[in-house]
C-alpha cells in the first residue's frame, strides 16, 4: 500500500528494486518539519550519511543515497548508476522531490559553477595552485612592458613556460 508523506499528498510508490517495506522504513525516516534547508522547505535525512555529507539508508541490504531513492521512489523509475541526481536547493541531505533533478557529470558541475559552489574552481583556492590573482595581474603587467620573455617569467614564478603562455594569451585565469 502506497503511503503519503504528511502534509504534502505525494505517494511514494515502490519500483523493482525496493519493496513496501523499504518505502515504509524510508518515509520513517524524513524530517518534513517546515523551515528546513536552506529554502524552507527540504525534507532533511533524519538518520545515517556517508562519509560525503549524503544521506544514507541501507534497503535490501545495500546501502543508497537518499537522494536517488527518493527521486527513483517519486518518479517510479529504476536509476542507472551514470546518472545524477542533482539539488536545485544544494542541501545535500535533502530528499525533497520537488528539489531534485536527473542531470549527469556535466550538468551537475555546470550547476555547481553557476551557484558557485565549487571552491576549487576559484583559482587562488585550488589544492594544487602555485600562483595566486595578483601573481598573474603582474606575470600580465611584466610580459606586457615588453622586458620579459615568457620563459623569464615561468622562472622567476616557478611555473611552466605554457602557462606563462596560457596566462598572458587569456586562456587561463580570465
Amino acid at each position: 500500500m502506497a503511503k503519503l508523506i504528511p502534509r504534502l499528498s505525494l505517494v511514494f510508490k515502490p519500483t523493482k528494486e525496493f519493496s513496501h517495506k523499504d518505502v515504509d522504513k524510508f518515509i520513517e525516516l524524513i524530517n518534513t518539519t517546515p523551515d528546513l534547508g536552506p529554502n524552507g522547505d527540504c525534507w532533511e535525512w533524519a538518520a545515517g550519511l556517508f562519509t560525503s555529507g549524503y544521506g544514507q539508508v541501507r534497503l535490501a541490504g545495500h546501502p543508497y543515497r537518499t537522494h536517488r531513492v527518493s527521486y527513483s521512489l517519486f518518479n517510479n523509475i529504476e536509476l542507472d548508476s551514470k546518472e545524477y541526481i542533482c539539488h536545485s536547493c544544494d542541501n545535500i541531505v535533502c530528499v525533497n522531490p520537488n528539489h531534485l533533478f536527473l542531470g549527469d557529470a556535466l550538468i551537475n558541475m555546470r550547476d555547481k559553477i553557476n551557484k558557485h559552489r565549487d571552491k576549487y574552481l576559484s583559482h587562488d583556492n585550488h589544492p594544487l595552485a602555485r600562483l595566486t590573482q595578483a601573481n598573474v595581474e603582474e606575470i600580465r603587467q611584466l610580459y606586457a612592458s615588453g622586458k620579459y620573455t615568457q620563459k623569464q617569467l615561468a622562472n622567476l614564478f616557478g611555473v611552466a613556460r605554457t602557462n606563462i603562455s596560457l596566462i598572458v594569451n587569456n586562456k587561463r585565469w580570465r
